[in-house]
């Protein structure tokens, strides 16, 4: 990924928030002539300041066949919008687009003990339901048995993340505040998600 200096992000705090805040990612890996992507929702688990990923997809998927051991990326995209030049202050600017994402390169890895592919579904489910699994619990064993055997999930070894935090901190203050009441002003909820990662990563006092 292309990161100028000025949204270049090497804080991994800020990197699994964002993972964890756009956990529906795109797994991508290559194979043949064309690389395989599938969208896949993701869980992140931190440990000791690093982190692994943990996804999963139909075995009946082709993806699935040919993940493990290889190299694959997985992207995660934040909030983003497209910024008008009318937008500016200063007048001498040109459209852009605002955004934050994600890159992660690692190696695939097939989980293939039965207990803990139910234990990562049963984590899975309590992260994307904001800790409440008890529909989850209830289903009968045997059911949640002969899913989790229609799956294949994956363990991602994290060798590189990449993150870019793109919200025009190579303007000037005068223009900051103007494109961020545009999008405010807009009443679109994305807009306004950009709108506040702008306050957050530019210095506005």
């Amino acid at each position: 990924m292309y990161i100028p200096p000025y949204y270049k992000n090497s804080d991994p705090k800020i990197a699994i928030e964002l993972i964890k805040e756009n956990a529906f990612g795109l797994l991508i890996s290559s194979d043949s002539a064309y690389p395989f992507a599938t969208h896949l929702p993701f869980l992140c688990r931190e440990e000791n300041g690093k982190f692994r990923l943990f996804t999963h997809l139909a075995k009946v998927n082709p993806h699935a066949g040919v993940l493990a051991g290889k190299e694959v990326l997985a992207v995660f995209t934040g909030p983003h919008a497209y910024i008008s030049a009318t937008w500016y202050k200063n007048q001498r600017n040109v459209p852009t687009w605002n955004y934050a994402a994600v890159h992660v390169k690692g190696i695939a890895r097939v989980v293939s003990n039965e207990d803990q592919v139910l234990n990562l579904l049963q984590e899975t489910v309590a992260f994307f339901e904001g800790g409440k699994t008890e529909h989850h619990q209830q289903l009968p064993a045997e059911y949640k048995q002969a899913l989790s055997r229609e799956i294949t999930f994956i363990e991602i070894e994290v060798k590189e993340v990449e993150s870019k935090i793109k919200f025009n901190q190579n303007k000037p203050k005068e223009d900051l505040l103007s494109v961020m009441q545009h999008l405010i002003d807009s009443g679109d909820h994305k807009s306004k998600l950009v709108a506040d990662m702008m306050r957050r990563f530019n210095v506005l006092d």
